[in-house]
């Protein structure tokens, strides 16, 4: 009994050290950044303001306090959406607060937190809702959000076409191809042509390519080794040109960002059917009256996200499995008779212009 007790105890202190770790290592790998300025109605900065950042989603809230300039920063956030609470005590300025604030990966987000006059007691209330501006650094990006994943069917559930979705990024070779083995990821030669794009004018697999903020380049042809299950995508993040030193030896930057629990229980689950019964022939098989070949894919995810305890600790799982068949057809010369005995004489070609047997 003692030895069970001790083995169920190294468990459970080992599951919680590998909650503690893998949150810490997430404020870390994909992180945005809201900086801004604190000011009263007069324009003139108001120094050591105290800034406290909420994410809406887990209520989880980080605090600072603003410089002797006004200025305050705020790193290492979740990808999300936040409200800024700023108020100065004691010194006749009402509280301001600014909601759905949107901060994505490697995005730094800038506000102008402007005090106005009146009791401790009241809130000036700013809602963000609109697109922002970057203008903190020249780093040419663009985002596909989650919205945007959940409404654009993805026929072969490939997460690189979300980047294909950004101005400068162009699919390469068979990338579009969506009814070979090699259309669905499996394996080096379909992640080698799932990751096929150029970026700016790049050729492809000249591109760095990120999950959670740790580099998934294999080692061949510096295709993607991981594709991220779609249930599970948050973003797609693409960066173009201008990109900063945390990122190199690489013409553009693909960047897969997956969901995180929140204080709510949410979930999804999917089966996605292709079958030859659904297609139509080909013109040629039509024109040789080749029946269509067989072509079943089966595939099927599911995505499930909460909290473990409530404003603190979170968990998400996501799964996606596949099942595939599909016949190969090939046109293909076999000997003849004569051929395997050894005698070639039936296999002169005639020549049509002079009717004389040649080889």
């Amino acid at each position: 009994m003692n030895f069970l007790r001790k083995q169920w105890l190294l468990v459970g202190v080992t599951l919680i050290l590998s909650v503690l770790l893998t949150g810490i290592c997430a404020a870390q790998i994909k992180s945005g950044t809201i900086l801004g300025s604190v000011t009263d109605p007069s324009g003139a900065v108001v120094p050591e303001a105290n800034v406290t950042v909420i994410n809406q989603e887990t209520n989880v809230a980080t605090t600072t306090v603003a410089d002797k300039s006004g200025a305050f920063t705020v790193p290492y956030l979740q990808p999300g959406t936040y409200t800024v609470n700023v108020e100065k005590t004691g010194s006749g300025f009402a509280k301001y607060s600014a909601t759905n604030i949107s901060v994505t990966t490697g995005q730094t987000v800038k506000i102008t937190a402007a005090l106005t006059m009146g009791s401790n007691i009241e809130t000036v209330k700013v809602s963000a809702d609109q697109i922002e501006l970057q203008t903190s650094n020249a780093t040419v990006q663009s985002t596909t959000n989650q919205l945007t994943i959940d409404a654009i069917p993805n026929l072969t559930h490939n997460a690189f076409n979300y980047a294909a979705l950004q101005a400068g990024v162009v699919p390469r070779g068979p990338f579009s191809d969506t009814q070979s083995t090699t259309s669905f990821g499996i394996g080096i030669d379909g992640r080698r042509q799932a990751s096929a794009v150029g970026i700016a004018g790049g050729a492809a697999f000249s591109n760095d390519i990120q999950l959670d903020g740790v580099s998934i380049q294999g080692s061949a042809w510096n295709e993607t080794a991981v594709l991220p299950n779609m249930d599970a995508l948050q973003e797609v993040r693409t960066i173009t040109n201008n990109y900063s030193a945390e990122y190199g030896r690489a013409q553009g930057v693909v960047i897969f960002t997956t969901k995180s629990g929140t204080n709510q229980f949410h979930g999804s689950g999917g089966y996605r059917v292709r079958n030859d019964a659904f297609n139509a022939n080909t013109f040629l098989n039509n024109f040789q009256g080749i029946k269509r070949a067989p072509f079943k894919s089966n595939s099927f995810s599911g995505a499930v996200g909460g909290p473990v305890f409530k404003d603190k600790t979170f968990f998400f799982l996501s799964y996606e499995g596949l099942r595939f068949h599909r016949a190969a057809q090939f046109t293909r010369t076999v000997p003849t008779d004569q051929e395997r005995l050894g005698n070639f004489c039936g296999s002169m070609v005639k020549n049509t212009t002079d009717q004389k047997a040649v080889p």
